[in-house]
């Protein structure tokens, strides 16, 4: 949550962000976009407790795997929410 709060600022503060060489915003759309950030990692920060309570035993128990899932999650949001801020003339 924290790479996204990151991303969050570095959105907004910017005004640009390139998640890869197809993927990026400008402007307006990125700043948004990293409101949109920094609010999503604020609201999964609160929601912490609730989610650990519903995370299977294994997984609570096992450090390496809780970070990856982490990651991924972190990782399908950051790119995943591009696509709502895109112009849509982009392909």
């Amino acid at each position: 949550m924290l790479l996204m709060a990151i991303a969050g600022l570095w959105a907004m503060w910017r005004g640009s962000i390139t998640i890869t060489e197809s993927l990026s915003l400008q402007g307006r759309p990125a700043r948004l976009y990293g409101v949109t950030l920094l609010v999503l990692a604020v609201v999964l920060l609160l929601l912490s407790p609730v989610l650990e309570r519903v995370t299977p035993e294994p997984l609570l128990r096992n450090a390496a795997a809780r970070i990856a899932v982490n990651a991924a999650i972190v990782a399908a949001l950051v790119v995943g929410l591009v696509f709502p801020f895109r112009r849509r003339g982009n392909a």
